[in-house]
């Protein structure tokens, strides 16, 4: 009877452990679908055109890149904006949802729930032109490095040099921010704590950047950053912590 018993319970626990292995397999392959959504875009909305520079005494070849938004649009109408940190994995489009500030944060551009998520800003705290002073981008520390999981990589002072300038590309412009800061944050939200409406809420907000202690936190000091600059800063959790997030600034040049 015990031995009956016994191979119930370990036939049980197959079955479970089974149910497990395939759930975990579903996750997987979902993720790397809409992973995979992703890079398919990218290729399809971005181009690279070639235009002669000319002066009088040189003729110089620049690549330019363009974002056919229409084509995004096609995808899902919430697009408004492309990010691209050259050099690495971040070429991504942002979205916000009116009405649900984190609705991106588990559903991805085709609109399909769970990882990776999309790049999003809230609508309650930031326009569409990146005319505030501090508009902020949200997305997940994946694993694999896509979405915001090569942040982590600023740690590292010669990827930093290396990656130095973050572009945001929307309909009318595009604009090229100096990174400044990469810091380990608190984990409160930005727009909660400070009144960055207020000059005063603004130097608020820097002075916690520039004050920051942690020893994995780099900032640059000698770039000019004011009350009146704009800023770009990419906001993503650091694996299980709970306390903290990861920053990544940037200050728009030739403001």
């Amino acid at each position: 009877m015990k031995k009956k018993t016994s191979l119930i319970v370990s036939g049980i626990l197959v079955v479970i452990i089974l149910i497990c292995l395939i759930f975990i397999g579903r996750h997987y392959l979902t993720q790397k679908q809409n992973e995979k959504v992703y890079d398919n875009l990218a290729s399809e909305v971005q181009k690279t055109q070639t235009e002669q520079k000319i002066s009088d005494v040189t003729t110089e070849t620049e690549e330019q890149s363009t974002i056919d938004f229409n084509a995004l649009w096609d995808v899902n109408p919430d697009i408004y904006a492309w990010i691209e940190i050259p050099g690495t994995q971040v070429a991504y489009p942002v979205l916000r949802k009116e009405g649900d500030d984190d609705y991106y944060l588990n559903v991805t551009v085709e609109g399909n729930s769970g990882l990776p998520g999309s790049i999003y800003s809230q609508a309650s705290y930031n326009g569409k032109d990146f005319q505030d002073f501090n508009t902020i981008l949200y997305g997940h520390d994946m694993k694999d490095g896509s979405i915001f999981g090569g942040l982590k990589n600023y740690r590292d002072a010669s990827y930093w040099t290396d990656h130095p300038e973050m572009i945001i590309y929307t309909p009318d412009q595009k604009l090229t921010y100096k990174i400044f800061a990469a810091v380990v944050y608190s984990n409160d939200l930005i727009p909660y704590k400070y009144d960055l409406n207020t000059d005063e809420g603004k130097q608020q907000f820097l002075d916690s950047v520039y004050s920051n202690s942690d020893s994995r936190s780099i900032i640059d000091k000698d770039v000019e950053v004011t009350t009146q600059s704009r800023l770009l800063t990419l906001s993503t959790c650091i694996g299980n912590e709970t306390e903290h997030r990861y920053l990544v600034i940037g200050v728009l040049e030739n403001q």
